[in-house]
């Protein structure tokens, strides 16, 4: 892959090595649609979860990863038993046994909402919230998906997808679970990687957010950042997030990308202020939170 070798820029995410430090533990469950995103597991793990060794994490991780090492001073990845991961399959299993008896609260009018979204983070949520029970450890859960938005779609599909994880994560605790993080690359997560990768990086990067999420689309966002990259595999994409070439401090123009660092910032801030994982608060969510969540 091209620029490999570069050096790494002043806003790249640069190993600081494992270890907590000064910094207080912070655990962390995703989930995703894949290995080309977020990750896999290896098997024999690959039909339910996994953790350390077993998990193979993708771009979509590294990316997570990035943010949370310039937060806490190390890499999640790197300590053994802190990053865990729930394969797709696993999580829409769990997300349809919610959907028999969980009522999704919708703000004021209370509807019932049982939507696809909304019912996995719910489901990743509750997984969350019971990990860190367990270890006395908050656990911060994020979510990829993909938009998949077509230019003929609605142009409130991400939004109405976001909002929708946001109403499941809010729903897995009593009074709000706030620890859960939505990340929802419009329309795809190719976008978010071209605007690192392009030859002006980090450059009217919004634009690549009015592509087509359609792989078979001319002019593509796969085709571009295989024409930029050249061949490329996620392992090798990885690795270049996590050698800290990515600057994540230089991609806040793509509207994406900033509601996934601002809802993963404000789930670090409040674990920062948890004794504990039970994510207990005092009351429910006040009216302006509950709409942004």
């Amino acid at each position: 892959m091209a620029g490999d070798n570069a050096a790494i820029p002043p806003g790249g995410c640069e190993k600081k090595g494992a270890g907590q430090g000064a910094a207080p533990r912070v655990l962390f469950l995703l989930s995703g649609e894949g290995p080309s995103d977020i990750g896999a597991c290896d098997w024999p793990y690959a039909e339910v979860c996994c953790t350390g060794d077993g998990f193979r994490p993708g771009p979509m991780a590294a990316l997570v990863d990035c943010a949370v090492r310039k937060h806490l001073g190390y890499s999640v990845l790197d300590v053994p038993g802190d990053v865990r991961f729930i394969c797709k399959n696993h999580l829409v299993k769990l997300a349809k046994e919610k959907s028999k008896h969980v009522r999704v609260a919708t703000g004021k009018e209370g509807k019932r909402r049982e939507t696809f979204f909304t019912l996995q983070a719910l489901a990743l949520g509750k997984q969350a919230l019971s990990w860190g029970e367990k270890d006395s450890t908050p656990v911060i859960a994020v979510l990829f998906h993909d938009t998949d938005g077509t230019r003929s779609a609605s142009r409130t599909l991400w939004q109405d997808k976001l909002k929708s994880m946001r109403q499941g994560f809010a729903s897995a605790g009593r009074g709000g679970y706030r620890l859960g993080v939505p990340m929802l690359p419009n329309p795809k997560s190719e976008a978010w990687l071209l605007c690192a990768r392009k030859n002006n990086p980090y450059q009217g990067c919004k634009k690549l957010e009015e592509a087509s999420g359609n792989d078979t689309a001319p002019n593509a966002l796969k085709d571009q950042l295989e024409e930029v990259v050249g061949e490329w595999d996620n392992e090798g994409m990885t690795q270049w997030i996590r050698d800290g070439h990515l600057e994540i401090d230089r991609m806040g123009e793509m509207a994406s990308f900033k509601a996934f660092r601002d809802d993963l910032q404000a789930a670090l801030d409040h674990a920062e202020r948890l004794p504990d994982g039970s994510d207990r608060q005092k009351g429910p969510l006040s009216g302006a939170e509950a709409l942004r969540r």
